[in-house]
C-alpha cells in the first residue's frame, strides 16, 4: 500500500476530529458529572449573622472542572488546526 497525500490528509483529518471529540467531552464534562458538594458549609447556631464559609471540597471540584474545560478548549483548537492543515497537505506532500 502506497502512502499518498490523500491518505495522509485523511489520517490528519481523522486525528484532528478525534482530538476535537475528546476536547468537547472535557468541556462538557460537568453536564455528565455534576458537582456533588454543597457550595457553603452548614451554619451552626453560633455562626448566625456571619458570612457563610465556602466548602473547600466544592472549590477544589470547581477548580478541577475549569482546568478540564481549559484543556478541552485547547484540544479543540488544535483539533481544528489539524483538520485545517489536512485540507492543505497536497501542497506540502
Amino acid at each position: 500500500m502506497k502512502v499518498t497525500p490523500e491518505i495522509i490528509a485523511k489520517i490528519i483529518n481523522s486525528f484532528g476530529l478525534g482530538v476535537d471529540i475528546v476536547g468537547a467531552c472535557l468541556v462538557a464534562w460537568d453536564v455528565f458529572v455534576q458537582n456533588k458538594y454543597n457550595k457553603y458549609n452548614a451554619q451552626m447556631f453560633d455562626d448566625i449573622g456571619s458570612q457563610p464559609k465556602i466548602n473547600p471540597e466544592y472549590e477544589r471540584a470547581e477548580n478541577i472542572k475549569y482546568q478540564k474545560m481549559k484543556i478541552g478548549l485547547v484540544m479543540m483548537a488544535f483539533g481544528f488546526l489539524f483538520q485545517l492543515f489536512s485540507n492543505w497537505t497536497c501542497l506540502f506532500f
